[in-house]
């Protein structure tokens, strides 16, 4: 989508940035979310994404508990998604 399209831009430009990181995550997840019943592979394909960006984010920032929530989130739907 061009969210995400821009969200990456974004974060390619700026990798540290917190908040760019976080907005390709959900965009990423949200794409899953629109996979998930039509193409599976991709929703997985989105899901990972999503889990690698919240996995780098809890690990610079474990002061911020949103992203702990969002890493178990996603890991819940990867778990679901086959």
């Amino acid at each position: 989508t061009d969210q995400t399209t821009l969200f990456q831009q974004l974060y390619d430009a700026y990798p540290d940035n917190v908040a760019f990181k976080n907005g390709l995550a959900i965009s990423y997840f949200k794409l899953g979310d629109f996979y998930t019943d039509t193409d599976t592979a991709r929703a997985r394909t989105q899901f990972e994404a999503a889990e690698k960006l919240w996995a780098e984010l809890v690990a610079a920032a474990p002061q911020y508990a949103q992203f702990t929530k969002y890493l178990d989130m996603v890991r819940s739907r990867l778990a679901g998604v086959r």
